[in-house]
Formats: C-alpha cells, sequence, structure tokens
C-alpha cells in the first residue's frame, strides 16, 4: 500500500498551510516542493516563506478528519485558471 504525500506552502502572514500538490512518492513531492517555494506567488503576489511535506497519514493526525478534503481543495483551487 503507497502513502500519499502532500506538498504544502505557507504564505507570509498566513494563517494555516495550503496545500498545492500530492505525490505517491516523497522524492518526485520533493522536486514538486522544491519548485512551489520558488515559482508559487498567491493572488497578491506574495511568495510562500515556508513549504513542507506531509504524508496523508500525519496530515489527518494534524486537521482531524476534513484535512485530506481541505488540501484536495486547495489543489484544485490552485489548478483553476484566476
Amino acid at each position: 500500500m503507497t502513502e500519499d504525500f502532500y506538498v504544502q506552502v505557507r504564505y507570509p502572514r498566513g494563517k494555516r498551510w495550503v496545500a498545492v500538490a500530492v505525490a505517491g512518492d516523497r522524492r518526485l513531492a520533493a522536486s514538486l516542493a522544491a519548485g512551489a517555494y520558488q515559482n508559487l506567488a498567491d493572488g497578491r503576489g506574495r511568495t510562500p516563506n515556508g513549504v513542507r511535506i506531509i504524508s496523508a497519514r500525519e496530515l489527518e493526525v494534524e486537521g482531524g478528519p476534513g484535512a485530506l478534503d481541505r488540501a484536495a481543495r486547495d489543489i484544485a483551487d490552485e489548478a483553476s485558471p484566476a
């Protein structure tokens, strides 16, 4: 059984981590994290001041039963054209 790894960023003055990608392999997640940290500006033009990789299991422990749904919504929102 594989586990998903979520890439999350935090923006200056952000209140929470925002999921921007998910991968089934930690190495791929690390590659995605590097790109997200360097190139992912929010709607105000701010770039992240933090990035992390967190497993699905850890995300649920930290964020509760709705954490994976919130992460999926974050990723979908990021993929939607503004």
